[in-house]
């Protein structure tokens, strides 16, 4: 069941980031819940619901804006999505014992690299 746009925690990363979209994508095909929007850090509607942000921060890791406001950034927010996708309260518990779960579904881009960059925001 979907949750209204202000009942759900916003995941900002970077949309030029193939690694980051490929997080992002991976994400969102487990939100089952509709627990989350998803929103690159470059995009008109993130600078305008979040102007205090500072861009170079949000392109370090990818951040959580919780509905009351809260901000959680990369391993600090991690815990908190897993345990919101149904079936991956295992990724919760590796991160929690200070492992780092596997980059899952990796997408190369052209030039074959998981970790390369768009030219632009994917569409």
């Amino acid at each position: 069941m979907d949750r209204p746009p202000g009942e759900r925690a916003v995941i900002l990363f970077d949309g030029v980031c193939a690694l980051c979209n490929t997080g992002a994508d991976w994400i969102r095909a487990r939100d089952r819940r509709g627990r989350f929007e998803y929103l690159p850090y470059q995009s008109e509607e993130a600078r305008r619901r979040f102007p205090g942000l500072d861009p170079a921060r949000l392109a370090e890791a990818m951040h959580v804006v919780f509905p009351d406001g809260t901000v959680r950034a990369g391993v600090d927010a991690a815990p908190w999505i897993f345990g919101e996708l149904s079936g991956h309260h295992w990724c919760e518990i590796l991160h929690s014992a200070k492992k780092q779960p596997p980059v899952l579904g990796a997408k190369p881009n052209a030039d074959g690299q998981a970790y390369g960059r768009y030219d632009s925001v994917p569409t």
